[in-house]
């Protein structure tokens, strides 16, 4: 079990550009959206519980605002956060390969590419 006494949660926005182009994956990161809302549980031993990245949609920024959510930009960020979140993306897309590839072959989705 894990102990939450003088766990911390961080949460913000931050827009979803300038991660679009660091992580390079379409798949991980919410690019259709405006803004990303990252949560990052935190234990009191500076040890990291969890992440969480979900895109914004351009209607619901006001509502976050009214909720006294900030916006960092990404030069902003501290290092150590910038760590995590690459961490989290790259975990991200890892998991989703495996669950791809776990996937009998007859129920995977056919991709093409298709250039323009």
């Amino acid at each position: 079990m894990i102990n939450l006494r003088g766990a911390t949660l961080l949460r913000f926005l931050t827009p979803t550009e300038a991660w679009a182009a660091r992580v390079g994956s379409a798949v991980t990161v919410p690019a259709e959206w405006p803004l990303m809302l990252v949560e990052i549980f935190v234990a009191s031993d500076g040890a990291i519980l969890m992440t969480c990245v979900l895109g914004v949609p351009k209607s619901c920024v006001k509502a976050f605002f009214a909720q006294g959510a900030y916006v960092y930009q990404f030069e902003e960020l501290q290092e150590a956060i910038i760590e995590v979140l690459d961490k989290h993306f790259a975990q991200e897309e890892k998991d989703l390969r495996g669950a791809l590839n776990s996937l009998l072959p007859s129920s995977k989705p056919k991709l093409i590419l298709v250039k323009r």
